[in-house]
């Protein structure tokens, strides 16, 4: 082995054990020494003192001291020394002569002469960054390696700081609801980088929630209540997009709470309620007498007269044909609203007497009976038509003139001087008047009207209903056989001028439940059922006779 190939040696192994100890030296210092070994030419002096002074090798303070190694020994000693403060200091450079050789003479057939060379003791190295190719056998004819590029550490540039907001959640509205949930949706929202998820905010709070599609169901609210809403969009930078629009809802009732009548000018009346949950359908009852079974929650009644009276009640109705309450009953006229109210007085079987109320702004008449024109422009509020016959209903219509036309103001009364009944089950649209009245079955629904019998009225059989209106007998009431009198409004009135007599054979229990009956003849009741006049609730029965009543 020459001198060349230990010397070359020697410097890799000092390379090495500064790996092995930790001793850090600096990736330039090892890529210049690396690169110094790697390009000797054996045929040339190696200055080593000039290799450590371009190289700039830089010491700190070792934690393992090295043994210098001798140049014929591969294997190096290491005694290991005491630690020292970890303060860095600077080796002083060492004199050239520590570095010089000889100039060696080569021949072919001789080695050459080793001469041992002083070698400074290993000291701490940083890392190279990069390793080293292996050096070339010097006797190899093969071309050099070429020096390595170190790898560059890959730069990360920060990612620009997202200040924008999502858009504003549009169309917010509601898909469902029940007594004690509401379920909203919307349209979803945009973002530069991309939407998160949606807050929403009910009555001003923002909800505890974590919402992020553009649907969200809010439970556990309170029946019949109504809340507001809002919604806004966020993104991953925690952005807040404008809110949407305020959308107002009303959890359902377990029951009906509103009920309303529109009149319209073209005579009909639209009744509406509030939509009940788990709804079935609805019962709705009309003038206590026709009803009728609703999917929805409105009804238009059409076919009416002008400025009649019409009632209303409605019910829920269950799966399972279970009923809820009947609510409040809802009275309205049909279009224009009675600003005329007409009555008449029997006269005799030939002759009546028809008046009415004075209409503001008004002072001609027209009087119409059975739809023909018997009076025309009338100043006076009343008129006596004759020749009439007895036991046959006639129907007198009066009419406000208003400048050379009709006004919309009209109301009508039915007149029979004779004995007057029903063949059909009847709803009043106006007041009537009879001499004497048979009610023998079927119903009479008075509906808020005027029913007046100058004689007597003998009911054996069928029902008369107040509901809401006057009923007013100059002679006798007697009530007989399977008859029903209901009156359960508190505007029901009866007037009985003669005595009153039920000897009725139905129980009359929640029949009479308010309203006044007025006697001021005889209060009689006979034998029947125990309970053939059973008033309760608010229901009174006054005696108002001057006489003393037996």
């Amino acid at each position: 082995m020459n001198k060349w190939e230990i010397i070359k040696k020697t410097v890799s192994v000092c390379l090495l054990l500064s790996i092995t100890f930790s001793i850090f030296i600096n990736s330039d210092v090892v890529l210049a020494l690396s690169q110094k070994v790697e390009n000797i030419n054996f045929g040339e002096n190696i200055n080593f003192y000039g290799v450590v002074q371009d190289s700039a090798i830089r010491l700190v303070t070792p934690t393992v001291g090295v043994e210098p190694t001798p140049i014929g020994s591969l294997t190096p000693a290491v005694t290991e020394t005491p630690l020292a403060t970890p303060t860095q200091e600077t080796l002083p450079s060492p004199s050239p002569s520590e570095f010089s050789t000889p100039t060696p003479s080569f021949t072919p057939d001789a080695s050459p002469e080793s001469t041992s060379t002083p070698f400074p003791s290993p000291l701490p190295f940083p890392m190279p960054d990069s390793t080293s190719t292996p050096t070339p056998d010097p006797d190899s004819t093969s071309t050099p390696t070429p020096t390595p590029t170190p790898i560059p550490t890959p730069s990360v540039s920060p990612s620009p700081s997202d200040t924008e907001a999502p858009s504003r959640p549009e169309c917010l509205v509601t898909t469902d609801r029940t007594d004690t949930m509401i379920s909203l949706s919307w349209s979803a929202s945009t973002d530069n980088v991309g939407v998160k998820g949606y807050y929403i905010y009910r009555d001003g709070v923002k909800l505890d929630v974590s919402v992020t599609e553009p649907c969200f169901t809010d439970e556990g609210l309170t029946e019949n209540t109504t809340y507001r809403y809002y919604v806004t969009a966020y993104d991953e930078a925690g952005n807040e997009s404008e809110r949407s629009t305020e959308l107002v809802v009303m959890t359902l009732a377990n029951n009906i709470t509103g009920l309303n009548a529109v009149v319209n000018v073209d005579g009909s009346i639209l009744v509406s309620w509030n939509q009940v949950a788990r709804a079935a359908a609805y019962e709705l009852m009309i003038d206590e007498y026709e009803s009728v079974c609703i999917y929805d929650t409105s009804y238009l009644h059409t076919g009416l007269l002008p400025n009649t009276r019409h009632t209303y009640r409605v019910r829920v109705r269950y799966a399972g044909n279970d009923y809820g309450a009947w609510s409040e009953k809802k009275v309205v006229f049909s279009f224009p609203g009675k600003p005329l109210d007409v009555g008449a007085d029997i006269i005799d079987d030939n002759s009546v007497r028809i008046f009415w109320n004075q209409v503001q702004g008004i002072s001609k008449y027209n009087v119409y009976r059975d739809g023909e024109l018997i009076a025309a422009e009338v100043k006076a509020v009343e008129f006596t038509d004759t020749g009439l016959t007895a036991g046959r209903d006639y129907e007198y219509e009066v009419r406000a003139v208003s400048g050379d036309s009709e006004s919309v103001e009209n109301q009508r009364v039915i007149v029979n001087t004779g004995t007057g009944s029903i063949s059909a089950n009847t709803v009043l649209n106006e007041n009537r008047v009879y001499k004497s009245f048979n009610l023998k079955s079927r119903i009479i629904n008075l509906n808020g009207y005027r029913f007046k019998v100058e004689g007597d009225l003998v009911q054996s059989g069928g029902t008369l209903d107040v509901n809401g209106g006057r009923l007013e007998v100059t002679g006798n009431y007697t009530i007989s056989g399977s008859s029903y009198l209901e009156m359960t409004e508190e505007e029901d009135y009866v007037l009985v001028r003669g005595d009153f007599e039920t000897r009725s054979d139905n129980n009359h229990e929640n029949k009479l439940t308010a309203g006044t009956l007025e006697v001021k003849g005889n209060f009689t009741r006979k034998a029947g059922v125990s309970a053939n006049f059973k008033a309760s609730w608010t229901h009174k029965v006054v005696l108002s006779g001057t006489e003393r009543r037996l």
